[in-house]
């Protein structure tokens, strides 16, 4: 069973060890020493939730109740078959005039029952809106805490705007690290799809091995990285440092926010398509 964990842990440590918005941050707060390790065990059982939920809750939940997604998708099938019917059935009539007039007769109510069948009954429209909105909620995001990296990086008085950043509160800063890491879709792909996938394919005790690997590599990762940051911080603290370090933070968040911005474009553009 120990191949399983090293196979987790090897494909766990491959997916976390580039470098963005999450790791940026860890690293950040562990020169500033600044609830390091809290944000390296929040930023790990993250993963394990994402992980678990990947591996164990994605397969399972189409393999023991397939119902869920049955009920929206054949609902679907049956309203649809039933629109496509009524909108055939009119234009095939030999009356077209009258027939149109009778579905221009629909009350307000059924009109509106209608759209909300059209929505609500499309399985596809809730990944579309997820996607959606992880997507440019972290462009947003990615956005505002690049602005304040290269802010603190280019300001004339850099001591004076480095403490004003170390005047954040512990909530703020679990928000932000949630934000980083929730308003990520790759972290939903790496998770529910990539290990969802192989993960989801083995029996249950090689499954729980291999899960246990994965959330290993998050754990060492994040931790190992939290301490690291914090052991070089008195090297990284001077000014010179912190601006480079600053500056590679919020160019990397920009960079994010520009790659995300143009996968939610083109999702956009595949929507009206």
């Amino acid at each position: 069973m120990l191949s399983y964990y090293f196979q987790g842990l090897a494909l766990g440590a491959a997916m976390i060890l580039p470098l963005g918005p999450q790791n940026a941050f860890v690293m950040n707060q562990g020169i500033r020493r600044q609830y390091h390790l809290m944000i390296a065990l929040l930023c790990a059982v993250s993963d394990l939730l994402l992980i678990c939920a990947g591996i164990f809750g994605g397969s399972a939940l189409l393999m023991q109740s397939p119902w869920l997604l049955a009920l929206v998708t054949w609902g679907g099938v049956a309203f649809l078959l039933w629109y496509g019917f009524g909108a055939l059935k009119t234009a095939m009539s030999s009356n077209l005039e009258l027939a149109s007039a009778e579905v221009m007769k629909q009350g307000r109510w059924k009109i509106i029952v209608t759209m909300l069948a059209v929505t609500w009954l499309n399985p596809h429209v809730y990944l579309d809106t997820f996607v959606a909105l992880v997507t440019w909620g972290g462009v947003a995001f990615l956005l505002w805490y690049g602005f304040g990296a290269l802010k603190t990086a280019m300001s004339s008085n850099l001591e004076l705007a480095s403490a004003e950043v170390m005047k954040q509160g512990r909530w703020k800063i679990i928000v932000t690290m949630l934000a980083v890491t929730w308003l990520n879709p790759h972290v939903y792909l790496d998770t529910f799809v990539v290990l969802g996938s192989l993960g989801g394919q083995l029996d249950v005790e090689p499954k729980r091995w291999f899960a246990l690997g994965t959330v290993s590599a998050s754990f060492l990762w994040f931790f190992g990285l939290a301490i690291l940051a914090a052991w070089l911080a008195p090297r990284l603290r001077t000014a010179k440092a912190q601006r480079i370090i600053n500056t590679l933070v919020g160019l990397v968040m920009w960079f994010i926010a520009f790659q995300l911005a143009k996968e939610g474009i083109h999702h956009v553009q595949e929507l009206f398509n």
